[in-house]
């Protein structure tokens, strides 16, 4: 994971043992405080890429599958 000003970027690598998960049931379950609805949101509104490409909420991820993830979080004083 990166931090540059408050923007945090990771990226999730799928293992074996995801693999024909639903994008939106895996990323959930992956990340504390993501729901689906937000995954769904990112997912209709094509920022949610896997492997670089668009994909649909019921896409079943794969082993090797690769999520890059980012968000913008207000800094702390």
């Amino acid at each position: 994971m990166t931090k540059d000003n408050g923007f945090e970027q990771a990226e999730i690598l799928v293992g074996e043992e995801d693999a024909g998960t639903r994008i939106d049931v895996f990323l959930p379950a992956r990340l504390e405080g993501l729901s689906r609805a937000i995954i769904r949101r990112e997912i209709e509104e094509k920022r949610l890429l896997v492997n670089g490409r668009p994909v649909r909420k019921s896409y079943p991820v794969q082993a090797g599958d690769r999520i890059p993830l980012a968000w913008y979080h207000a800094l702390r004083q």
